[in-house]
């Protein structure tokens, strides 16, 4: 009876022992499982990020266009290029479109003289330099038309851009003239 009694106990022992390194294993392959499940979940939010924050600047790219159509695609009969111009700036990027001579208020055009200015060839590059600002360079041709003489010039601007969050988009808060030639 005692070596039934004594196999009895080394199979309970065994089995004890079987079911704790079992239950260990599965504890460790859980938390292995758990640790790769949130390296996946940090790559699949690092991603959309990434992919929110290309669409941001996409979208910045395109309000940077805009900014630069409404701007200088303007002609003397209907000089609304500043009306144009404020769905894509900020209170301060109207008021950098603001010659300095014009002592606050925005200029109209002379009347007496037959003038037409469109866009041409524009390229805009956006590059993002934090959370909530980002720069814009465009390289455009600015064809104008004064009284039936046309000339074209190359201008290069620069733009500061920040996130409204209103508007969830950005907007063009300076707009620099940097070459014109």
């Amino acid at each position: 009876m005692s070596s039934l009694k004594n196999i009895i106990i080394g199979f309970l022992i065994i089995l004890v022992v079987v079911f704790a390194a079992t239950t260990f294993t599965a504890n460790h392959k859980a938390s292995q499982a758990q640790t790769e499940a949130q390296q996946l979940n940090s790559i699949k939010q690092n991603k959309q990020d990434a992919k929110e924050d290309w669409q941001d600047m996409i979208t910045a790219r395109k309000v940077v266009e805009e900014f630069i159509k409404g701007s200088f695609d303007y002609s003397s009969d209907s000089d609304d290029r500043y009306e144009k111009a404020k769905p894509f700036v900020t209170n301060n990027g109207l008021k950098s479109m603001n010659p300095s001579s014009s002592d606050g208020k925005f200029p109209k055009l002379n009347k007496d003289f037959k003038i037409v200015s469109s866009v041409n060839n524009l390229e805009a590059y956006v590059t993002p330099l934090n959370s909530t600002t980002a720069r814009a360079i465009a390289i455009f041709d600015n064809d104008m038309l004064v009284n039936g003489t046309d000339s074209t010039s190359q201008v290069i601007l620069k733009c500061k851009l920040v996130f409204n969050k209103e508007k969830h988009q950005y907007l063009v808060d300076s707009a620099e003239i940097i070459s014109q030639q």
